[in-house]
């Protein structure tokens, strides 16, 4: 059968879209509050880039390895990508 629309969320937007986004949301959520410390260390690496224009393998040695930070930052824009997208 047809996706089901859901009422007050875009056109096209099935339940089942909606809810695999729920549950990557409710998923990181319990990630980040696991590594609490780890996501303010990663956020704050984050803020560091884009407001210096530091190159990710210039990362200063007090934040996580670079290669991390651009993992959490790559999938933070596909989250907020997907969010847009509607």
């Amino acid at each position: 059968h047809a996706p089901r629309a859901v009422p007050g969320a875009p056109a096209g937007m099935s339940c089942a879209a909606r809810g695999a986004g729920q549950a990557r949301i409710q998923r990181d959520r319990a990630v980040s509050v696991r590594n609490r410390g780890a996501g303010v260390a990663l956020r704050n690496a984050i803020r560091y880039i884009v407001r210096t224009g530091c190159q990710w393998a210039l990362l200063p040695g007090d934040f996580p390895p670079f290669t991390t930070v651009q993992h959490h930052f790559r999938r933070l824009c596909d989250v907020i990508n997907e969010a847009l997208a509607c």
